[in-house]
């Protein structure tokens, strides 16, 4: 299997758990707003020579996006949920310490 088969399975297990997770919380529209977020970054994971050639080719004289790094920018995109936590806490780690 090559790397960006191994990418494409492992952003659909990962949006799977993240939709099963919010299942399990019994919030239909929060599970519904989780879906629509997952599209973007799917698209940029699974499909990155399409959109690195959707980046206003006629409007702009810009080059291609390389296919690694729109792939990069989708799993940052995807993992940026698991991040939020982390950052909240982060937030109050540093406030306690000047204060």
């Amino acid at each position: 299997m090559s790397a960006l088969g191994i990418s494409r399975l492992s952003s659909a297990v990962v949006t799977v758990g993240y939709l099963a997770a919010v299942l399990s919380t019994g919030a239909g529209l929060a599970t519904l707003a989780m879906a629509l977020y997952m599209v973007v970054p799917l698209l940029c994971i699974r499909l990155p020579d399409v959109r690195g050639d959707a980046a206003f080719s006629h409007a702009l004289p810009l080059n291609h996006s390389p296919g690694w790094l729109t792939v990069f920018g989708g799993w940052v995109l995807l993992l940026l949920p698991v991040g939020f936590p982390f950052l909240k806490s982060s937030k109050k780690l540093v406030s306690s310490l000047y204060v």
